[in-house]
């Protein structure tokens, strides 16, 4: 390739790259979600086996008694699942309930208040995940409160 011609690109090729960055960086960084240090505080109400991804997931009482009662899961709800991948923590996936949320969601998946965020295995988020995702797959659910484990928090046994 000719020397001038690659030294005209670069400039164009790193600005690409920075530009990817900074939109999955933002991806992330726009979820108001925080890493639950004390999560498993909280019950462990279900266990999700499919193929090598084994996911555990931790809710409050606040949240099964309100699915008992089959309501909207109240607002400060926080679901975390633990993801293994072969055995291994392979991240963290959590969301929350946010109080006016969704209204900040110009023309995305409605998700109504809830929020997503990924975490790496050290509980930093990943910027690596596009939590867009998360918001997509979840607006299906929305007769369950955009939850897909609701059904497994309204079985839990109180405690």
């Amino acid at each position: 390739m000719n020397p001038s011609l690659t030294h005209s690109l670069l400039p164009a090729v790193m600005l690409s790259g920075m530009a990817l960055f900074i939109t999955t960086t933002a991806t992330a960084a726009q979820s108001p979600v925080a890493f639950k240090q004390d999560y498993q505080q909280d019950i462990h109400y279900f266990t999700k086996h499919r193929g090598g991804i084994t996911e555990e997931l931790y809710a409050s009482q606040a949240a099964i008694n309100a699915a008992k009662q089959d309501k909207p899961l109240p607002v400060g709800t926080y679901i975390m699942m633990e993801d293994f991948r072969s055995g291994e923590l392979y991240r963290y996936v959590a969301m929350e309930k946010v109080a006016g949320y969704g209204d900040t969601r110009n023309g995305s998946s409605n998700t109504g208040d809830w929020a997503f965020q990924t975490f790496s295995p050290d509980g930093e988020i990943n910027h690596n995940e596009d939590i867009s995702r998360c918001h997509s797959c979840h607006s299906s659910q929305e007769s369950n409160d955009y939850v897909f484990s609701y059904q497994q928090l309204k079985a839990t046994k109180s405690e």
